[in-house]
């Protein structure tokens, strides 16, 4: 998908609709990894389930 989205999470390709418009294709295990690896960290916990203080 070229380099601007190439690393993204949560997007796995885009393809073009019948009507000319662009559409993203979602990676909804990506998504849901990202949505989980955000929530712990806002929570102190390490993306393992470890707790960051010790």
């Amino acid at each position: 998908m070229g380099q601007i989205f190439q690393g993204l999470e949560g997007i796995c390709g885009a393809t073009v609709l019948g009507c000319g418009d662009i559409a993203l294709i979602l990676d909804i295990h990506g998504l849901f990894r990202l949505l989980t690896y955000q929530s712990q960290s806002r929570l102190g916990v390490s993306y393992q389930g470890e707790s960051q203080d010790g």
